[in-house]
């Protein structure tokens, strides 16, 4: 078990930045925080998609057949 104290506007550091959690409010004002991952819609249709799967694990046991980047236009400097 681990304490902190609140700063003085009442704020408590609990994580590094940037971390995601599901926040459930329970029995007399406890809160519990999660660890999450969020999703977009589309971002979980790909990983439901049974091809894009099998997309990605040819492309893992297959990085030979990789095509790599060709830049379009020139890289433009700036100066």
């Amino acid at each position: 078990m681990s304490f902190t104290v609140a700063d003085d506007r009442g704020r408590v550091t609990v994580a590094e930045k940037g971390q995601t959690y599901k926040v459930t409010v329970l029995d007399a004002g406890a809160i519990l925080l999660e660890p999450a991952e969020v999703l977009t819609r589309a971002e979980l249709a790909l990983r439901l998609d049974p091809a894009f799967a099998d997309q990605v694990a040819d492309s893992v046991a297959h990085p030979e057949r990789l095509v790599p980047h060709r830049r379009r236009s020139p890289r433009q400097t700036r100066g």
